[in-house]
Protein backbone atom coordinates (compact mmCIF):
# COMPACT_ATOMS: atom_id res chain seq x y z
CA UNK A 1 0.00 0.00 0.00
CA UNK A 2 1.50 3.37 -1.04
CA UNK A 3 2.45 5.75 1.75
CA UNK A 4 3.14 9.50 1.57
CA UNK A 5 5.72 11.36 3.63
CA UNK A 6 4.36 14.20 5.79
CA UNK A 7 5.78 16.58 8.40
CA UNK A 8 3.85 17.23 11.63
CA UNK A 9 4.35 19.18 14.85
CA UNK A 10 3.36 17.40 18.05
CA UNK A 11 3.52 18.22 21.78
CA UNK A 12 6.49 16.67 23.57
CA UNK A 13 4.37 14.97 26.24
CA UNK A 14 2.19 13.40 23.53
CA UNK A 15 5.32 12.23 21.70
CA UNK A 16 6.58 10.59 24.89
CA UNK A 17 3.29 8.73 25.27
CA UNK A 18 3.51 7.72 21.61
CA UNK A 19 7.03 6.35 22.08
CA UNK A 20 5.84 4.32 25.06
CA UNK A 21 3.61 2.12 22.87
CA UNK A 22 6.40 1.24 20.41
CA UNK A 23 7.31 -2.41 21.08
CA UNK A 24 9.29 -3.24 17.93
CA UNK A 25 6.75 -5.90 16.98
CA UNK A 26 3.14 -4.78 16.56
CA UNK A 27 4.16 -1.12 16.72
CA UNK A 28 7.54 -0.81 15.02
CA UNK A 29 8.29 2.93 15.03
CA UNK A 30 6.74 6.40 15.41
CA UNK A 31 5.20 6.39 11.93
CA UNK A 32 3.60 3.01 12.57
CA UNK A 33 2.34 4.20 15.98
CA UNK A 34 0.71 7.33 14.52
CA UNK A 35 -0.83 5.35 11.64
CA UNK A 36 -2.22 2.71 14.04
CA UNK A 37 -3.85 5.30 16.30
CA UNK A 38 -5.29 7.34 13.42
CA UNK A 39 -6.71 4.24 11.72
CA UNK A 40 -8.31 3.13 14.97
CA UNK A 41 -10.08 6.48 15.26
CA UNK A 42 -11.15 6.69 11.61
CA UNK A 43 -12.14 3.11 11.03
CA UNK A 44 -15.88 2.56 10.86
CA UNK A 45 -16.07 -0.72 8.97
CA UNK A 46 -19.16 -2.66 10.05
CA UNK A 47 -17.66 -6.12 9.48
CA UNK A 48 -18.15 -8.66 12.23
CA UNK A 49 -17.35 -12.02 10.61
CA UNK A 50 -14.62 -13.42 8.38
CA UNK A 51 -14.28 -16.86 6.82
CA UNK A 52 -10.84 -18.31 6.08
CA UNK A 53 -10.64 -21.28 3.74
CA UNK A 54 -7.76 -23.09 5.43
CA UNK A 55 -8.11 -26.54 3.85
CA UNK A 56 -5.43 -29.23 3.86
CA UNK A 57 -3.05 -27.74 1.30
CA UNK A 58 0.58 -27.65 2.44
CA UNK A 59 4.08 -26.68 1.27
CA UNK A 60 7.16 -28.82 1.80
CA UNK A 61 9.90 -26.86 3.58
CA UNK A 62 13.13 -28.68 4.57
CA UNK A 63 11.45 -32.05 3.96
CA UNK A 64 8.56 -31.11 6.24
CA UNK A 65 5.02 -30.45 5.01
CA UNK A 66 3.60 -27.28 6.55
CA UNK A 67 -0.02 -26.20 6.21
CA UNK A 68 -0.15 -22.94 4.26
CA UNK A 69 -1.91 -20.97 7.04
CA UNK A 70 0.87 -22.07 9.43
CA UNK A 71 3.75 -20.86 7.28
CA UNK A 72 6.11 -18.83 9.40
CA UNK A 73 6.41 -15.11 8.54
CA UNK A 74 8.89 -13.70 11.01
CA UNK A 75 7.68 -14.26 14.57
CA UNK A 76 4.12 -15.16 13.56
CA UNK A 77 2.39 -17.58 11.24
CA UNK A 78 0.48 -16.39 8.19
CA UNK A 79 -2.88 -17.02 9.84
CA UNK A 80 -1.84 -15.18 13.02
CA UNK A 81 -0.83 -12.14 10.97
CA UNK A 82 -4.13 -12.26 9.11
CA UNK A 83 -6.13 -12.55 12.34
CA UNK A 84 -4.39 -9.49 13.78
CA UNK A 85 -5.07 -7.55 10.57
CA UNK A 86 -8.74 -8.57 10.53
CA UNK A 87 -9.17 -7.47 14.13
CA UNK A 88 -8.19 -3.94 13.10
CA UNK A 89 -11.32 -3.88 10.92
CA UNK A 90 -13.66 -5.00 13.69
CA UNK A 91 -13.76 -8.74 13.02
CA UNK A 92 -15.01 -10.51 16.16
CA UNK A 93 -15.88 -13.94 14.75
CA UNK A 94 -13.70 -16.11 12.54
CA UNK A 95 -15.01 -19.16 10.75
CA UNK A 96 -12.24 -21.56 9.77
CA UNK A 97 -12.94 -24.05 6.98
CA UNK A 98 -10.60 -26.94 7.76
CA UNK A 99 -9.82 -30.26 6.13
CA UNK A 100 -9.40 -33.69 7.73
CA UNK A 101 -5.68 -33.09 8.28
CA UNK A 102 -5.64 -29.39 9.11
CA UNK A 103 -8.45 -29.31 11.66
CA UNK A 104 -6.44 -30.78 14.52
CA UNK A 105 -3.32 -28.71 13.82
CA UNK A 106 -5.17 -25.42 13.54
CA UNK A 107 -7.27 -26.07 16.66
CA UNK A 108 -4.11 -26.87 18.60
CA UNK A 109 -2.41 -23.71 17.31
CA UNK A 110 -5.31 -21.25 17.57
CA UNK A 111 -7.71 -22.75 20.07
CA UNK A 112 -11.04 -20.97 20.45
CA UNK A 113 -9.50 -17.61 19.55
CA UNK A 114 -9.65 -16.16 23.07
CA UNK A 115 -5.94 -15.33 23.16
CA UNK A 116 -6.49 -13.22 20.02
CA UNK A 117 -9.60 -11.53 21.38
CA UNK A 118 -11.94 -13.17 18.86
CA UNK A 119 -14.16 -16.26 18.63
CA UNK A 120 -13.09 -19.04 16.25
CA UNK A 121 -15.55 -21.60 14.88
CA UNK A 122 -14.34 -24.65 12.98
CA UNK A 123 -16.24 -26.24 10.09
CA UNK A 124 -14.87 -29.23 8.22
CA UNK A 125 -14.92 -28.97 4.46
CA UNK A 126 -15.27 -32.14 2.42
CA UNK A 127 -16.13 -30.73 -0.99
CA UNK A 128 -15.30 -27.05 -1.50
CA UNK A 129 -15.81 -23.36 -0.79
CA UNK A 130 -19.52 -23.24 -1.62
CA UNK A 131 -20.22 -26.20 0.63
CA UNK A 132 -18.58 -24.54 3.64
CA UNK A 133 -20.70 -21.39 3.26
CA UNK A 134 -23.81 -23.53 3.25
CA UNK A 135 -22.66 -25.20 6.47
CA UNK A 136 -21.86 -21.90 8.17
CA UNK A 137 -24.73 -19.78 6.84
CA UNK A 138 -26.51 -19.58 10.21
CA UNK A 139 -23.59 -17.41 11.40
CA UNK A 140 -23.49 -15.23 8.26
CA UNK A 141 -26.20 -12.62 8.84
CA UNK A 142 -24.50 -9.49 7.46
CA UNK A 143 -21.78 -8.51 5.01
CA UNK A 144 -18.80 -10.81 5.61
CA UNK A 145 -15.28 -11.34 4.37
CA UNK A 146 -14.12 -14.58 2.78
CA UNK A 147 -10.47 -15.28 2.02
CA UNK A 148 -8.29 -18.16 0.91
CA UNK A 149 -5.87 -19.38 3.57
CA UNK A 150 -2.70 -18.61 1.57
CA UNK A 151 -3.25 -14.86 1.08
CA UNK A 152 -1.40 -12.24 3.15
CA UNK A 153 -4.16 -9.73 3.81
CA UNK A 154 -2.12 -6.73 4.99
CA UNK A 155 -1.51 -5.49 1.43
CA UNK A 156 -5.26 -5.05 0.86
CA UNK A 157 -7.12 -1.96 2.09
CA UNK A 158 -10.23 -3.73 3.36
CA UNK A 159 -11.95 -0.50 4.31
CA UNK A 160 -11.61 0.86 0.78
CA UNK A 161 -12.72 -2.49 -0.65
CA UNK A 162 -15.78 -2.42 1.60
CA UNK A 163 -16.75 1.10 0.45
CA UNK A 164 -16.28 -0.01 -3.16
CA UNK A 165 -18.45 -3.07 -2.56
CA UNK A 166 -21.31 -1.07 -1.05
CA UNK A 167 -21.13 1.76 -3.60
CA UNK A 168 -21.42 -0.68 -6.49
CA UNK A 169 -24.27 -2.62 -4.83
CA UNK A 170 -22.64 -5.95 -5.67
CA UNK A 171 -23.74 -9.06 -3.84
CA UNK A 172 -20.17 -10.38 -4.10
CA UNK A 173 -17.00 -8.37 -4.70
CA UNK A 174 -13.76 -10.10 -5.69
CA UNK A 175 -10.30 -8.63 -5.11
CA UNK A 176 -8.78 -8.58 -8.60
CA UNK A 177 -5.01 -9.14 -8.84
CA UNK A 178 -2.64 -9.46 -11.79
CA UNK A 179 -0.61 -12.50 -12.81
CA UNK A 180 1.65 -13.42 -15.70
CA UNK A 181 0.52 -17.04 -15.34
CA UNK A 182 -3.29 -17.03 -15.16
CA UNK A 183 -3.66 -20.73 -16.06
CA UNK A 184 -3.61 -21.74 -12.35
CA UNK A 185 -6.07 -19.07 -11.26
CA UNK A 186 -9.50 -17.72 -12.08
CA UNK A 187 -9.36 -15.41 -15.11
CA UNK A 188 -11.43 -12.25 -14.75
CA UNK A 189 -12.83 -9.96 -17.41
CA UNK A 190 -14.17 -6.60 -16.28
CA UNK A 191 -16.34 -3.82 -17.62
CA UNK A 192 -15.94 -0.76 -15.43
CA UNK A 193 -16.22 -1.95 -11.81
CA UNK A 194 -18.16 -5.08 -12.71
CA UNK A 195 -16.86 -8.55 -13.57
CA UNK A 196 -18.71 -9.66 -16.67
CA UNK A 197 -16.91 -12.98 -17.17
CA UNK A 198 -15.19 -15.36 -14.75
CA UNK A 199 -13.35 -18.48 -15.94
CA UNK A 200 -11.77 -20.74 -13.34
CA UNK A 201 -8.31 -22.04 -14.33
CA UNK A 202 -8.95 -21.66 -18.05
CA UNK A 203 -6.71 -23.99 -20.08
CA UNK A 204 -7.03 -22.24 -23.43
CA UNK A 205 -4.99 -19.08 -23.84
CA UNK A 206 -7.91 -17.28 -25.51
CA UNK A 207 -9.96 -17.84 -22.35
CA UNK A 208 -7.29 -16.41 -20.02
CA UNK A 209 -6.84 -12.93 -18.64
CA UNK A 210 -3.94 -11.36 -16.76
CA UNK A 211 -6.56 -10.08 -14.32
CA UNK A 212 -7.08 -12.91 -11.87
CA UNK A 213 -9.03 -13.90 -8.79
CA UNK A 214 -7.12 -12.53 -5.77
CA UNK A 215 -8.76 -14.96 -3.34
CA UNK A 216 -10.36 -12.27 -1.13
CA UNK A 217 -14.09 -11.55 -1.28
CA UNK A 218 -16.87 -9.52 0.32
CA UNK A 219 -20.23 -11.28 0.43
CA UNK A 220 -23.76 -10.20 1.10
CA UNK A 221 -25.80 -12.94 2.84
CA UNK A 222 -28.27 -13.01 -0.06
CA UNK A 223 -25.51 -14.41 -2.27
CA UNK A 224 -25.80 -17.64 -0.27
CA UNK A 225 -29.36 -18.05 -1.56
CA UNK A 226 -27.94 -18.43 -5.06
CA UNK A 227 -25.71 -21.39 -4.18
CA UNK A 228 -27.44 -24.51 -5.41
CA UNK A 229 -27.50 -27.63 -3.18
CA UNK A 230 -25.26 -29.79 -5.37
CA UNK A 231 -22.63 -27.07 -5.90
CA UNK A 232 -19.30 -27.34 -4.10
CA UNK A 233 -17.18 -24.64 -5.74
CA UNK A 234 -17.79 -20.89 -5.76
CA UNK A 235 -15.23 -20.45 -8.53
CA UNK A 236 -16.74 -23.03 -10.86
CA UNK A 237 -20.40 -22.41 -10.15
CA UNK A 238 -21.48 -19.25 -8.34
CA UNK A 239 -18.98 -16.70 -9.68
CA UNK A 240 -19.48 -17.48 -13.39
CA UNK A 241 -23.23 -17.31 -12.86
CA UNK A 242 -23.08 -14.00 -10.98
CA UNK A 243 -20.81 -12.52 -13.65
CA UNK A 244 -23.75 -12.73 -16.05
CA UNK A 245 -26.05 -10.76 -13.73
CA UNK A 246 -23.99 -7.57 -13.22
CA UNK A 247 -23.84 -8.18 -9.46
CA UNK A 248 -20.23 -9.41 -9.26
CA UNK A 249 -17.91 -6.53 -8.38
CA UNK A 250 -14.20 -6.38 -9.21
CA UNK A 251 -11.98 -4.43 -6.79
CA UNK A 252 -8.53 -4.12 -8.34
CA UNK A 253 -5.58 -4.56 -5.96
CA UNK A 254 -2.87 -4.74 -8.64
CA UNK A 255 0.61 -6.18 -8.23
CA UNK A 256 0.99 -5.75 -4.44
CA UNK A 257 -0.86 -9.03 -3.97
CA UNK A 258 0.93 -11.61 -1.77
CA UNK A 259 -0.19 -15.14 -2.64
CA UNK A 260 1.87 -17.81 -0.85
CA UNK A 261 0.49 -20.70 -2.84
CA UNK A 262 3.72 -22.66 -3.41
CA UNK A 263 7.26 -23.04 -2.08
CA UNK A 264 8.75 -20.66 -4.64
CA UNK A 265 6.40 -17.77 -3.78
CA UNK A 266 6.85 -18.37 -0.04
CA UNK A 267 10.65 -18.38 -0.22
CA UNK A 268 10.66 -15.30 -2.47
CA UNK A 269 8.55 -13.44 0.10
CA UNK A 270 10.59 -14.33 3.19
CA UNK A 271 13.83 -13.34 1.42
CA UNK A 272 12.61 -9.76 0.95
Amino acid sequence: MRRDRITITIRRDVLERLDAIIDGDKIRNRSNAIETIVLKELRSLPLNTAVILAGDSSIKINNRSILKPLLQLGKKTLIEQNIEYLKKFGIKELILAVGKLSGGQLKEHLGDGSRFGIKIFYFQSTAGSAEILQKAKTRLHSTFLLTNGDILLETIDLEDMYRFHKKNQAIVTIAVATSLDPSRLGSIFVKGNTINNFKEKAARENDQSYLVNGGVYLFEPKALEQIRPAEASLEKNLFPRLSRTGKLGGYQIGKNWIHLHDREHYQDYIKK
